[in-house]
Protein backbone atom coordinates (compact mmCIF):
# COMPACT_ATOMS: atom_id res chain seq x y z
CA UNK A 1 0.00 0.00 0.00
CA UNK A 2 1.92 3.42 -1.20
CA UNK A 3 0.84 5.77 1.54
CA UNK A 4 -0.35 9.41 0.27
CA UNK A 5 -2.88 10.90 1.94
CA UNK A 6 -2.55 13.12 4.96
CA UNK A 7 -3.84 16.18 5.68
CA UNK A 8 -2.05 19.94 6.68
CA UNK A 9 -3.37 19.75 10.49
CA UNK A 10 -1.32 16.44 10.77
CA UNK A 11 1.79 15.43 12.03
CA UNK A 12 3.39 12.20 10.85
CA UNK A 13 4.42 10.04 13.43
CA UNK A 14 7.74 9.46 12.32
CA UNK A 15 10.05 6.01 13.79
CA UNK A 16 13.55 5.65 14.70
CA UNK A 17 15.15 3.36 12.00
CA UNK A 18 16.95 1.15 15.01
CA UNK A 19 14.07 0.75 17.13
CA UNK A 20 10.64 1.50 15.58
CA UNK A 21 9.73 3.56 18.31
CA UNK A 22 8.88 7.05 18.59
CA UNK A 23 9.02 9.76 21.54
CA UNK A 24 6.38 12.00 21.28
CA UNK A 25 4.78 13.97 24.17
CA UNK A 26 0.95 14.05 23.39
CA UNK A 27 -0.58 15.45 26.18
CA UNK A 28 1.55 18.71 26.88
CA UNK A 29 3.17 17.91 30.18
CA UNK A 30 7.04 17.74 28.56
CA UNK A 31 7.44 14.04 29.27
CA UNK A 32 7.72 11.97 25.98
CA UNK A 33 4.83 8.95 25.79
CA UNK A 34 6.24 6.12 23.32
CA UNK A 35 4.74 4.74 20.17
CA UNK A 36 6.26 1.20 18.83
CA UNK A 37 5.12 -0.32 16.18
CA UNK A 38 5.66 -4.22 16.57
CA UNK A 39 8.48 -6.07 15.61
CA UNK A 40 8.45 -7.55 12.45
CA UNK A 41 6.01 -5.78 10.41
CA UNK A 42 7.23 -4.39 7.42
CA UNK A 43 7.11 -1.09 5.59
CA UNK A 44 3.05 -1.07 3.77
CA UNK A 45 1.93 -3.62 6.26
CA UNK A 46 -1.10 -3.54 8.41
CA UNK A 47 0.95 -3.29 11.75
CA UNK A 48 0.22 -3.07 15.32
CA UNK A 49 1.24 -0.06 17.54
CA UNK A 50 1.50 0.10 20.96
CA UNK A 51 1.19 3.42 23.14
CA UNK A 52 2.80 3.65 26.73
CA UNK A 53 4.06 5.79 28.98
CA UNK A 54 6.95 5.46 31.59
CA UNK A 55 5.97 5.88 35.16
CA UNK A 56 8.20 7.93 37.30
CA UNK A 57 8.55 4.35 39.53
CA UNK A 58 10.34 3.28 35.41
CA UNK A 59 7.50 1.03 34.78
CA UNK A 60 5.87 0.97 31.79
CA UNK A 61 2.06 1.68 31.30
CA UNK A 62 -0.09 0.76 28.21
CA UNK A 63 -2.29 3.77 26.91
CA UNK A 64 -3.50 1.91 24.00
CA UNK A 65 -2.91 -0.16 20.97
CA UNK A 66 -3.95 0.44 17.35
CA UNK A 67 -3.87 -1.45 13.99
CA UNK A 68 -3.00 0.60 11.06
CA UNK A 69 -0.70 1.02 8.20
CA UNK A 70 0.60 4.38 9.27
CA UNK A 71 -0.09 6.73 12.02
CA UNK A 72 -0.31 10.24 12.45
CA UNK A 73 -0.97 12.59 15.09
CA UNK A 74 -4.04 15.11 15.01
CA UNK A 75 -4.44 18.67 15.73
CA UNK A 76 -7.40 18.34 17.74
CA UNK A 77 -7.54 17.23 21.48
CA UNK A 78 -9.58 15.03 24.04
CA UNK A 79 -9.06 16.12 27.29
CA UNK A 80 -6.03 18.08 26.96
CA UNK A 81 -4.26 14.52 24.57
CA UNK A 82 -3.34 14.89 21.14
CA UNK A 83 -5.71 12.67 18.83
CA UNK A 84 -4.42 9.84 16.99
CA UNK A 85 -5.08 9.03 12.93
CA UNK A 86 -4.76 5.43 11.86
CA UNK A 87 -4.69 4.85 8.63
CA UNK A 88 -6.44 1.54 8.55
CA UNK A 89 -8.01 0.89 4.70
CA UNK A 90 -6.43 -1.21 2.80
CA UNK A 91 -8.37 0.48 -0.87
CA UNK A 92 -7.84 4.34 0.37
CA UNK A 93 -5.00 6.16 1.60
CA UNK A 94 -6.92 9.22 2.81
CA UNK A 95 -9.05 7.08 4.87
CA UNK A 96 -8.43 6.76 8.51
CA UNK A 97 -10.15 6.34 12.10
CA UNK A 98 -9.72 8.56 15.20
CA UNK A 99 -8.31 7.08 18.05
CA UNK A 100 -9.15 10.14 20.97
CA UNK A 101 -8.12 10.19 24.69
CA UNK A 102 -10.97 8.44 27.30
CA UNK A 103 -9.84 9.98 30.63
CA UNK A 104 -12.26 7.02 32.35
CA UNK A 105 -10.39 4.26 31.05
CA UNK A 106 -6.71 5.73 30.79
CA UNK A 107 -6.37 4.57 26.96
CA UNK A 108 -6.54 5.67 23.50
CA UNK A 109 -10.43 3.92 21.88
CA UNK A 110 -11.46 4.55 18.73
CA UNK A 111 -13.99 6.97 18.37
CA UNK A 112 -17.54 5.21 17.11
CA UNK A 113 -18.24 6.56 12.94
CA UNK A 114 -22.19 6.89 12.43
Amino acid sequence: MAFTGMSQAEEPVRFCADTHDAQIDLNGDNLPERIAKRGGCADGALCAFDISVQTPSQESLSLGSIRAYHLSLGSDHTNGVRSIYAYDDASNDYRYSVYRWDASQSLYVKEETP
